[in-house]
C-alpha cells in the first residue's frame, strides 16, 4: 500500500462490513448439502438482493425469455455458482448505495460492472479460458473502488473529474489529486473483506496489466471485457482508461485489435440485457 492510500484509509472512521446475507450465501454454496430451497430462503430475506437476482435471471444471457416466477426458479436458471457470485457481488456493491445524490452515479457504475461481468462470461466461453477462480465476481467488483471514493473522498474527486475534462487520463488524474487510483483503493477494500486473491488482483490490476503476478489471464480477460463493455455500451467517465486496450492483454490470448473488434460485434449481437 502506498503512503497516500495508507493516510487516506486511516481517516475512514467506519468501514462497511460484509453483509450477513453475503456470508450466509458463501457458507451455503461451500456446503455440498445445501438445497435450492435453502439457498432461496437465505436470498428472499434480503429484498434488494432478491430483486437483483430476479432481474439478472430475466436477461437473455441466462436464457430469460420467460420471467422466473420465484427465486427458486431463478437459482435453477442461473446456477448455484453464478448465484453466489451475483448475490455476494451485489450485496457488497449495495453497501454504498445510500440513495443519496453523489458525485458518481451508483446506477451507472453498477450497470457498467454488470455489463463487464456478462461480457467476461461471453468471451471466457469464446476463448476457453481456464480460469483459476471467481471470474464473474471479479468482473462484477472490478470498479468497487469508485463506490468507495464516492462514499469517502467525494470532494477530492471533483478535482479528478476536472482534470479529466481538461484532457488527463483518469488514472493519471487520480494519482495527481489523490495519490492513489480507484483500482488501488478497491483492492485494499477487497483485501479488508478477505475476498479471494483473484478478485483482489483483478480489481488492482485491470488497468495496469503488467502489475499482475498470479492471475495474469484473469486480469487480461477482464481488461478486454472492460474495454469491450465501455466501447460497445457506455463508459463511466470521459478519458476513462477502459476506453484503451493494453497490448499485454492481447498478447495473453494471442489476439490482435481486429479480433477484439470482432468479439465486440459478437457481444453486441448477443444482446444480453
Amino acid at each position: 500500500m502506498n503512503n497516500a492510500l495508507k493516510k487516506a484509509v486511516e481517516k475512514i472512521n467506519q468501514l462497511p462490513t460484509i453483509p450477513e446475507v453475503a456470508q450466509r450465501v458463501l457458507g451455503a454454496i461451500d456446503s455440498e448439502h445445501t438445497s435450492t430451497s435453502e439457498l432461496e430462503s437465505i436470498i428472499v430475506n434480503d429484498p434488494t438482493i432478491a430483486s437483483k437476482v430476479l432481474s439478472v435471471s430475466r436477461t437473455t444471457f441466462f436464457g430469460g425469455n420467460k420471467p422466473p416466477e420465484s427465486i427458486k426458479e431463478a437459482i435453477v436458471r442461473i446456477g448455484f455458482g453464478n448465484v453466489k457470485n451475483i448475490a455476494v457481488g451485489i450485496s457488497l456493491m449495495t453497501l454504498f448505495d445510500d440513495k443519496k445524490r453523489h458525485l458518481l452515479d451508483y446506477e451507472t457504475i453498477f450497470k457498467h460492472s454488470l455489463d463487464v461481468a456478462y461480457v467476461t462470461a461471453i468471451i471466457n466461453r469464446k476463448l476457453k479460458v481456464q480460469s483459476k477462480g471467481d471470474i464473474f465476481l471479479s468482473a462484477l467488483l472490478h470498479d468497487i473502488g469508485y463506490l468507495a471514493i464516492n462514499c469517502y473522498f467525494q470532494e477530492q474527486y471533483k478535482e479528478v473529474l476536472k482534470e479529466c475534462l481538461a484532457g488527463s487520463q483518469l488514472s493519471d488524474a487520480e494519482v495527481h489529486v489523490l495519490g492513489f487510483t480507484h483500482s488501488e483503493i478497491g483492492a485494499w477494500l477487497a483485501s479488508v473483506w478477505k475476498l479471494p486473491e483473484v478478485v483482489i488482483e483483478v480489481i488492482k490490476c485491470h488497468h495496469d496489466i503488467s502489475g499482475s503476478k498470479n492471475f495474469s489471464r484473469e486480469v487480461a480477460l477482464i481488461h478486454i471485457a472492460d474495454f469491450i463493455a465501455a466501447n460497445a455500451f457506455f463508459y463511466v467517465f470521459k478519458n476513462d482508461n477502459s476506453l484503451n486496450i493494453n497490448k499485454i492483454a492481447l498478447k495473453e490470448f494471442n489476439l490482435n485489435e481486429e479480433e477484439v473488434a470482432k468479439l465486440q460485434l459478437e457481444v453486441i449481437e448477443t444482446s444480453f440485457t
